[in-house]
């Protein structure tokens, strides 16, 4: 998969605001839900971009999340910006294997209940916390 400017961008602002205050492996785990939703090349959408700002599927974006606010505005020279791109990079650059057996969602399972869509899917792992989930 080809990696542009906006792709990279859009991946470090959605890491950044799902998981800034996870540890870095919950960073990386965010960062392969990305790329394994865009592996599909189906309605998540194609590229990391497309998946990132898919309506409604990362919860940073949603227009009546505070985080979406936040997500657009962080500035990279934030130490928490940095720390999620430095995930996102390892991710790309392949030194950071798929920890999450490639999920393609997650929920925030201490502060929610396994939420209704997710009845059809296997948990893969829990990393901080997200628990990661796939279709089986």
């Amino acid at each position: 998969m080809r990696i542009r400017a906006q792709d990279l961008e859009a991946m470090w602002r959605t890491v950044w605001g799902e998981a800034r205050g996870e540890p870095h492996l919950g960073k990386v785990t965010v960062a392969h839900v990305i790329l394994n939703r865009a592996a599909l090349q189906g309605w998540m959408g194609r590229t990391p971009y497309a998946v990132c700002h898919k309506r409604r599927q990362f919860s940073c974006w949603n227009a009546d999340d505070p985080n979406s606010a936040k997500a657009a505005g962080v500035g990279i020279g934030k130490p928490s910006a940095l720390n999620a791109l430095f995930a996102v990079t390892r991710v790309l650059s392949g030194r950071v294997a798929d920890p999450t057996d490639g999920a393609t969602h997650y929920y925030a399972f201490r502060a929610i209940a396994r939420p209704r869509w997710a009845a059809t899917m296997r948990e893969t792992c829990r990393i901080g916390g997200h628990a990661f989930l796939k279709r089986t």
